[in-house]
């Protein structure tokens, strides 16, 4: 893990009137970190235990994810499926 400027491992989260732009960061001491950015809001977690839950989301998200080679055959397939 490492920091933002496109060093990290970044998600976003949508919702109709949210996004939200999460880090997980390592300092060069080897703490580990979580960045969250909502709307005008920023917020740096460095509770090793929720940044651990951070972390074990992440890994569960990205283990059920798609290939990014996938995604688009996905995508295409339920937009074929709307009336």
């Amino acid at each position: 893990m490492r920091g933002p400027g496109g060093h990290g491992r970044h998600r976003y989260r949508r919702n109709s009137a949210l996004r939200v732009l999460r880090s997980l960061v390592e300092t060069p001491e080897h703490q580990h970190l979580v960045h969250r950015e909502a709307q005008e809001e920023s917020l740096l977690v460095s509770d090793p235990t929720k940044v651990s839950t951070y972390a074990q989301r992440y890994a569960r998200i990205r283990a059920q994810a798609l290939d990014p080679r996938e995604s688009p055959g996905l995508i295409e397939r339920l937009a074929g499926e709307q009336p």
